[in-house]
């Protein structure tokens, strides 16, 4: 549609015409479909363009027989100014163009264009006279959902409220989901706060008046956080089950409240919820399983991932529709539930489970299995370098022979009796995973090996830094010709060892040890 509405663009430009307010409408809609944010804005202005255009675009002159009469009434009343059925001609944008810019911009994937659905929903009323409806306003706020801009979403509910516009069930859905988007944006951003510190060794905590080291302060403001999303979407839930409210929550609600719950580490509230649905007469769905899942995960509770697998079955039991089987999420949740609860023979259990039930793991959920293997006091790099192995064939061998997905005992010689066809490229991040592990526990010859499939077979380049720690690993190995060769051969991928800015210490010190080996060769040659 948005091809076909550019061709005709400049079509109607050589011909000195323009699109009708029908044909915008249906670009507008093509542009809320995709999420298309710029291109609806541009659509929008030129319905803003037929108000001062509508007056000269039928003329009596373009008619010259009296004959004529009834065909040219009939052209002025529908000549593009107006949508079917419609009882005044289009002569600008409407409450539905306004509410499908406001869509496009929400739905959008580039960051911050919440903001143009919200400039839109203003102007609207101020420049157009237009009243905002449920449809605007839910537009809105779906957009600031995906944001996590949940303070924002809900001052547009408290908008709604004074504006008499009465919020639906999808609205407080949206301001529920904002809410759950909020706290896992603060998890994340604590999280690499958290990593920055422990690279640069930063220490944020203090000491009281008796010398004492007191980190209580920070871990209250990071906890709250987190946590006060997710109580603002606790008390919008109550508030729509309480008397005082027209609104029921339904399974999608539900399915909101339950991820903000996950995304604010409440397992037990997250548990909670789902008994609550199931009592009100609602059905969990996969998307309920699956935020469940994501609760076990957030705190890394095996045994509360193998009850939502054991919920999951029971509910299969006792209905007779077509079963309900785990996905790609849950599965993915699961296993990086194990890999944080130090539990690497359950997590590769789950993705020979996975690959068996016929599903396909994409790079992250692999890089979550050897990145369990490759943790700890006791990593098992040979374990992590097989699985390597099976995401790199054509065929992926699907291996246990149990048909349970309660985590039962695993066994890492369990033979591969079945395939499936499936194919998963590695990516930048498996090799540094691989290569990190390895030059870690002093096996140098197989992280440059990876370096090297990295290069070659896959097409990255690596880092500096993957370059550094597989050099140093030979300097502590004391191999500092294997690590002269590997640093001459760090100019394919255009980086000079010789340069003081790409070197950091390590670095040096085994081009030091380099150089003296070196000159003692040279010594012994002159000799």
């Amino acid at each position: 549609v948005l091809r076909f509405a550019k061709k005709s663009l400049m079509i109607q430009k050589d011909l000195n015409l323009q699109m009708d307010g029908i044909a915008l409408t249906s670009a507008l809609h093509a542009c809320q479909q995709l999420g298309y944010a710029d291109e609806a804005i541009y659509y929008l202005d030129l319905m803003k363009r037929l108000s001062s255009s509508s007056s000269s675009s039928c003329n009596d002159d373009d008619y010259e027989h009296n004959g004529e009469n009834e065909q040219k009434e009939s052209h002025r009343n529908t000549r593009g100014r107006q949508r079917k059925g419609a009882r005044k001609p289009l002569q600008g944008p409407d409450e539905v163009a306004y509410r499908l810019a406001i869509s496009a911009c929400a739905r959008s994937r580039e960051e911050g264009r919440y903001k143009d659905g919200i400039q839109l929903l203003n102007e609207m009323k101020k420049d157009w006279n237009l009243k905002p409806d449920v449809v605007a306003y839910t537009a809105a706020i779906a957009g600031c959902a995906d944001a996590g801009e949940y303070q924002i979403a809900l001052e547009l509910l408290q908008r709604m409220k004074e504006e008499e516009v009465e919020p639906n069930v999808v609205t407080y859905s949206a301001v529920i989901g904002a809410c759950a988007t909020a706290s896992a944006k603060a998890a994340t951003r604590i999280q690499d706060d958290d990593d920055d510190d422990d690279t640069y060794l930063v220490d944020s905590s203090w000491d009281d008046e008796n010398g004492n080291e007191n980190t209580d302060n920070d871990d209250y403001d990071k906890n709250n956080e987190i946590q006060k999303p997710l109580q603002k979407a606790l008390q919008l839930l109550s508030y729509m089950k309480s008397s005082q409210s027209n609104v029921t929550p339904n399974i999608v609600t539900y399915n909101a409240a339950i991820r903000a719950c996950a995304e604010g580490q409440d397992l037990i509230g997250a548990f909670e919820l789902v008994d609550e649905l199931i009592a009100c007469g609602l059905k969990p769905t996969i998307v309920t399983y699956g935020s469940l899942m994501t609760a076990c995960e957030r705190v890394g509770s095996v045994e509360a991932a193998s009850n939502v697998f054991k919920r999951m079955r029971t509910q299969n039991d006792e209905e007779e529709e077509e079963e309900m089987q785990p996905n790609e999420i849950i599965y993915g949740a699961a296993i990086s539930c194990c890999r944080k609860a130090r539990q690497p023979d359950r997590a590769f259990l789950l993705l020979r489970r996975m690959i068996k039930d016929g599903l396909f793991p994409n790079a992250a959920t692999f890089n979550t299995v050897i990145l369990a293997h490759t943790e700890g006091k006791k990593p098992n790099l040979d374990q992590a370098i097989l699985i390597y192995r099976l995401m790199k064939s054509q065929k992926l061998a699907a291996a246990s022979s149990s048909g349970s997905t309660s985590f039962p005992p695993s066994s890492f010689s369990t033979e591969f009796n079945t395939t499936t066809p499936i194919f998963c490229k590695p990516n930048r991040q498996t090799y540094n995973i691989l290569i990190q592990s390895l030059s870690s526990n002093r096996r140098p010859e197989e992280a440059e090996l990876f370096l090297r499939k990295m290069r070659l077979e896959d097409g990255f380049v690596p880092d500096v830094d993957l370059y550094t720690v597989t050099v140093t690993a030979y300097e502590r190995n004391g191999q500092p010709m294997k690590a002269l060769r590997l640093m001459e051969s760090m100019r394919e991928d255009g980086y000079d060892f010789y340069e003081a800015k790409v070197l950091n210490e390590a670095f040096k010190k085994a081009v030091k040890l380099v150089n003296v080996v070196g000159r003692g060769f040279s010594s012994k040659a002159s000799n």
